[in-house]
């Protein structure tokens, strides 16, 4: 799960999750966005995905304020 963190690896596991829904001729809604497949649900990755982009804006906006610029400090 902390691997999820990743967003392109969360991505991945999210479109790999919804095509293994496709093949079993399930699809997605909302009834089963809770479903595990293969130990990985469509929630969590949207879950995972809205922390990982709060996560890394907040690194980002802390390294804009620690790193030095052009002509330091």
């Amino acid at each position: 799960m902390m691997l999820s963190l990743l967003p392109t690896y969360c991505m991945a596991t999210t479109v790999k999750t919804i095509l293994g829904f496709e093949q079993n001729g399930l699809g997605i809604h909302m009834l089963n966005l809770d479903e595990d497949y293969n130990g990985f649900s469509v929630k969590l990755g949207y879950e995972m995905l809205i922390a990982s982009t709060f996560l890394w804006t907040a690194i980002g906006l802390y390294f804009e304020k620690v790193l030095p610029k052009e002509f330091g400090k």
